[in-house]
């Protein structure tokens, strides 16, 4: 029977071999890690001028707090981080569940403890602001470490528990997931003076325990994160008590991330699994009466289908919540989504279904029209998910104002026309190392700015008349910038590269 080790080294160089065949991946990650590692530290170092009302403990949690509610879904897909190769050779074999998934806990320590070095240089920064000892990035370490057994263990034996079919498994995660996310409603959404700091919580434990060093933390996270690492441990081991699980299934997000056609096949086959059934009650009847409403229609399915529509909405959802409580920062993430959204779902397409360029080529038909249905939906979601993250500031702070989110509209507009005409004339392999992602970026930036310019400029203009007058040439102008980034799609999309 393989040991613990041998299971872990089988992992690790399933996951790293292919970048034996891509050096260009490797090179990726050390230019990655020195350009995220300054901003690590300077994070660390204006920390404490960040949201100074909430106080570093709650926004250490907040931020601690999402990034376990991010991490919690893997375990609707079964907990484990697996390569296909895993479950041809390694299920199959006469491993016990408990030595396998002990296994697979180092190697997701390993993965994720790669981002071990932005956390350390973060703390360094936050220890040089406020004058700490040098071993005071010592704690944020060993409390990450706790923190994260923590996760991993929960995550495993909610992974196998809804492998084996049980039906609490799905409804516990969910509801963890809504646990976890009350206090960040009730105190940034709300602003109820009822915060992560009031509650029991592992991530507030952990945060305690980090700024203990720093003067701001207490030992009482201390009991409170040993008893949530014993709970998870103890329902670990329950759960990895027999002699195989069934259903298991590739996680395409680490399986196959320097394989990029095997990447693209399990992400579609996880996408369809999950966002299959979401259609309408006319099902695959995409006709229209024009060619141009049929893409629409097309676009709109297959975002619904392949997730893009809900990873639209669960980005902005976060936004909200991050930055409900600065509404200028509510602005700022407002313009800052409907830059992302477009470049995330453009990268989401030619992952999945530029493959199918194939039936455009041969329709008969303009390939600027499909390129256009798609940026009737893709531009339409985008300016509505940016106006409304805009407005929501204003809302909260009791002054609402139309304006600002028109120019966040005309923002989005422009750069779902750009984003879209990139996809035509500059696609790239998301999952390989391009200098097109940049170009994506850069243009859809570029398509925020002169989208929202003439919008502003209408309503600061009109605004010396009165209020009605700014909105109505708010409204003209975003109008106006609708109608140039149809066209500017179809003639930037005329000559697709297929």
């Amino acid at each position: 029977m393989p040991t613990v080790a041998t299971l872990y080294r089988f992992k690790l160089r399933c996951f790293l071999g292919p970048l034996r065949r891509q050096p260009a991946a490797l090179l990726a990650l050390v230019v990655v890690a020195a350009v995220f590692l300054p901003g690590a530290f300077g994070l660390g170092y204006f920390f404490p001028d960040l949201f100074a009302s909430a106080g570093p403990l709650e926004m250490g949690t907040l931020a601690t707090s999402l990034a376990l509610i991010f991490y919690l879904p893997t375990a609707l897909s079964g907990g484990l981080l697996l390569h296909p190769a895993e479950i041809d050779f390694v299920a199959v074999a006469p491993v016990s569940v408990r030595r396998f998934a002990l296994a697979d806990l180092l190697f997701q320590a390993t993965v994720y403890g790669l981002g071990l070095p932005l956390a350390i240089a973060a703390a360094i920064g936050y220890g040089v602001r406020t004058n700490a000892p040098t071993w005071a990035a010592l704690a944020p370490i060993g409390a990450l470490a706790a923190f994260g057994a923590t996760a991993i263990l929960t995550v495993q034996a909610l992974g196998i528990a809804r492998s084996l079919g049980r039906r609490w498994a799905a409804p516990l995660t969910l509801a963890l997931i809504a646990i976890l996310l009350a206090p960040a409603i009730l105190r940034f959404a709300l602003r109820l003076p009822a915060g992560y700091a009031a509650y029991p919580l592992p991530t507030t434990a952990a945060v305690d325990l980090a700024l203990l060093p720093y003067g701001l933390g207490s030992w009482a996270g201390l009991p409170v994160l040993l008893a949530f690492l014993g709970a998870a441990a103890v329902a670990n081991l329950a759960m990895t008590a027999r002699g195989s699980v069934p259903n298991l299934r590739a996680t395409f997000a680490f399986a196959a991330l320097f394989e990029p056609g095997l990447q693209r096949q399990l992400q579609a086959e996880a996408m369809l699994r999950a966002f299959g059934r979401l259609r309408r009650r006319e099902g695959a009847r995409l006709y229209r009466p024009t060619i141009l409403r049929t893409m629409a229609r097309t676009h709109t399915v297959r975002m619904t289908r392949d997730g893009t529509l809900f990873m639209m909405i669960l980005l902005s959802s976060v936004f909200a919540v991050l930055l409900v409580g600065a509404p200028k920062g509510v602005s700022i993430g407002g313009g800052y989504v409907v830059v992302v959204i477009p470049v995330a779902a453009v990268a989401q397409w030619m992952q999945t279904d530029r493959a199918n360029l194939w039936l455009v080529a041969v329709s008969g038909q303009r390939p600027g029209t499909f390129y256009q249905g798609w940026f009737l939906t893709l531009g339409a979601a985008t300016a509505i998910l940016g106006a409304v993250l805009a407005l929501l500031g204003s809302v909260v702070a009791g002054a609402p104002d139309p304006l600002g989110p028109l120019a966040i509209a005309g923002g989005g507009l422009g750069a779902a026309s750009l984003a879209v005409v990139c996809a035509a004339r500059f696609p790239y392999v998301p999952s390989q190392l391009s200098v097109r992602a940049l170009i994506h970026f850069l243009l859809a930036g570029v398509g925020a700015g002169i989208g929202s310019l003439p919008i502003a400029a209408a309503t600061f203009a009109l605004g010396r008349v009165s209020s009605a007058a700014a909105i109505a040439g708010g409204f003209a102008g975003l109008v106006a910038v609708a109608l140039l980034s149809y066209h500017l799609v179809g003639a930037g999309a005329a000559h697709p590269e297929l």
